[in-house]
């Protein structure tokens, strides 16, 4: 599966979810905040080496960047590669 972690995406940019790794916990707490495969967000900003705001629907979400170090995404609207 192609993609890229979810802390290299730039402010503005709209990515979609593709996968994550790790185990129930990081699932759980990602899903916890609406994060999940097939899910279309928004980087609203970033630090680098910290926290990552994402518009996800109405809301915004912060998270870490050891978590978002997980997140595998791609630029929405580019399709899945298998």
């Amino acid at each position: 599966m192609s993609g890229f972690p979810l802390v290299q995406a730039g402010d503005g940019e709209s990515v979609e979810i593709l996968s994550v790794d790790g185990g129930a916990s990081a699932h759980r707490k990602l899903a916890n905040l609406g994060l999940a495969p097939g899910r279309v967000v928004e980087i609203v900003t970033r630090q680098p080496g910290g926290p990552i705001l994402l518009a996800v629907g109405g809301s915004r979400v912060a998270v870490g960047f050891g978590l978002a170090l997980r997140v595998k995404v791609a630029a929405a609207g580019a399709g899945r590669s298998t």
